[in-house]
């Protein structure tokens, strides 16, 4: 399911449906537990509260489990399609992704208003210091 919906925000060319799209992505995003909603944990850079955080977990090819939500439904899905992005790469592959270029691809620079740009952004900034391993929590 969200393979299809990320492959459909590849192909929309119109923004509404792009930004349907990604509020969709942001709906299949787990509900982060309160305990990660606090202030060491919000991404900064975001009109909107972001909350993002990377704990260790030997399961994963890149020895994280990244969590991240929301108090607006169109950044839950902007957050949710970053760690989409990044959920089989290993950590210095994540710390060296090119988001930038992605989010190109997709299309999102040209419909994200200037504040989301920066935000999502910021976003991708702050899931690459959390592979670097910087602020990962105990």
């Amino acid at each position: 399911m969200i393979e299809e919906i990320v492959t459909d925000i590849e192909e929309c060319q119109d923004p509404r449906d792009q930004f349907e799209l990604l509020i969709e992505l942001g709906e299949q995003l787990e509900e982060l537990e309160e305990k990660w909603k606090c202030e060491q944990f919000r991404v900064q850079g975001c009109t909107s509260n972001v909350w993002l955080v990377a704990i260790p977990d030997q399961k994963s090819r890149s020895g994280l489990s990244f969590k991240a939500g929301s108090d607006a439904l169109l950044v839950k899905g902007l957050v949710a399609l970053v760690l989409f992005l990044i959920r089989d790469l290993t950590a210095s592959e994540i710390a060296g992704y090119d988001f930038e270029a992605k989010f190109d691809q997709l299309g999102l620079a040209r419909h994200l208003s200037p504040s989301r740009s920066n935000g999502l952004k910021s976003m991708a900034e702050r899931v690459r210091l959390l592979a670097a391993g910087i602020q990962t929590p105990g």
